[in-house]
């Protein structure tokens, strides 16, 4: 049995004969309107719904296995001073709409069972106005089933993220993924680093390339506080980001930099420090004696 319906309710389908009404209820901001397709009022779930007879008619309405929105029509015939009254004069769109198939006790307005046939939202109103008798008010609903047709202007990104949950920080790591390289059910290659150091590799102590000497290349030598070094490892990545230290240093947030004896953070500098956003092509440098000396600032030459 499908969920939501009650076993009071599933054996009443399963009755060759009964006493069904369709219950509408379209909430808009002022108020709801509740109708129902059988005669006087009637309670369903606490709430009262007034009987608009044949007045009321609905769309068929399907359930099936089809991952896909359906759309179901109503139309109130003749016009109703209320619902046109929200027609024209409220914001209607998406608002819920909700329609029970509900089991009246034969012959009374005792409604014995009830569940949930349909939920959407209101897409469209129209009213028409036949001098000639017919005027017809028709509401076109959808249900939520119709957003996987729209596009979305959002991505798995930090940005994107951000502009949704400010502060959150579970998505700062995605772009260093699309480097990462995993080994899985076979065996590393021959000379190809431990995970540790592939993930050093993608993201951390690195430089832009304005910070280098133009075409530096592995075996060169470099400035470092203790005299000249070589360079023993240059890989160029992409990256999210970086600090501009004192308006000269261009350096990611985790490279570590020596101020006054101690190695800190690029990002734990308490100095002129601004961040620049966005991606960004830097360069990872290492060193045989493990330093480097970049705009007269001390940096880690090694990962750390």
């Amino acid at each position: 049995m499908r969920s939501g319906i009650s076993i009071t309710a599933g054996l009443k389908l399963a009755e060759a004969h009964q006493h069904i009404v369709f219950c509408l209820k379209a909430e808009f901001d002022s108020d709801d309107i509740l109708l129902h397709s059988g005669g006087g009022n009637i309670t369903v779930d606490s709430e009262v719904y007034e009987g608009a007879g044949t007045l009321l008619s609905m769309s068929d309405v399907s359930d099936d296995q089809e991952l896909q929105s359906s759309n179901v029509v109503f139309a109130l015939s003749g016009m109703n001073a209320e619902v046109l009254g929200y027609a024209l004069t409220e914001d209607y769109q998406n608002r819920p709409v909700t329609v029970k198939m509900a089991f009246l006790s034969g012959g009374t307005d005792h409604v014995i069972a009830s569940f949930v046939l349909y939920k959407g939202r209101m897409m469209q109103i129209t009213v028409v106005d036949d001098p000639n008798g017919g005027s017809t008010i028709t509401l076109s609903t959808e249900n939520r089933l119709v957003d996987l047709r729209k596009p979305s202007n959002y991505r798995y990104t930090k940005e994107s993220q951000n502009y949704l949950y400010a502060g959150d920080t579970s998505l700062n790591g995605i772009a260093k993924l699309q480097d990462m390289i995993l080994y899985w059910g076979r065996l590393k290659p021959d000379g190809v680093r431990d995970s540790e150091e592939d993930w050093r590799d993608t993201t951390r102590n690195c430089l832009t390339p304005a910070m280098l000497p133009e075409g530096l290349k592995v075996g060169d030598e470099v400035d470092s506080p203790t005299g000249k070094t070589k360079v023993t490892e240059i890989i160029y990545k992409q990256r999210e980001g970086y600090y501009v230290l004192e308006d000269e240093l261009e350096i990611t947030s985790d490279h570590p930099i020596l101020i006054n004896g101690e190695w800190i953070r690029a990002e734990e500098y308490q100095g002129n420090k601004v961040y620049k956003d966005g991606d960004v092509e830097v360069i990872y440098v290492e060193t045989e004696n493990e330093l480097l000396t970049v705009k007269g600032w001390a940096v880690s030459g090694k990962y750390q």
